[in-house]
């Protein structure tokens, strides 16, 4: 388990890091796919409260399907934030969850710095600065720093 800090961020050594690789895959594709859904949905809602908005009545299809697309649309707003929290729990920063970007916080010749992870990486190979981000990674090597 990463080792915890009562002053600050949990730290993770490669190794920790790389073991999370398989939970931040399927975290990540289900938080995508979710986000995808959400932008359809939210188009949907939009068009369909127009046409509400003018049908009278509360029988009308569109009201129904306006209403089951807005209860879908709280179901999966619910969905991403348990996977947000569930990702924030374990200590690791999703830097930006559409391209995959994950960062953990690391100590690195007594520096605090960030293992940097992308989907579709094997294994955490890459660390920046804090104040750095993707365009500034650099290898973990030597193989003395890995843990």
């Amino acid at each position: 388990m990463p080792q915890n800090s009562p002053q600050g961020p949990r730290l993770f050594t490669v190794s920790e890091a790389n073991a999370l690789i398989p939970f931040l895959e399927k975290g990540l594709s289900e938080l995508a796919a979710f986000r995808g859904e959400m932008r359809s949905l939210r188009k949907d809602i939009e068009v369909l409260s127009l046409i509400s908005a003018s049908a009278a009545g509360s029988g009308n299809p569109d009201a129904a399907e306006l209403r089951n697309k807005r209860k879908r649309y709280r179901f999966i707003a619910a969905e991403i934030e348990k996977l947000n929290t569930a990702l924030d729990d374990i200590g690791c920063v999703v830097k930006h969850p559409d391209e995959g970007l994950v960062d953990f916080f690391h100590l690195r010749q007594g520096r605090l710095v960030f293992l940097c992870w992308k989907v579709g990486e094997t294994e955490v190979r890459f660390w920046h600065s804090l104040a750095g981000g993707f365009s500034a990674r650099q290898s973990v090597d030597p193989p003395a720093d890995r843990t």
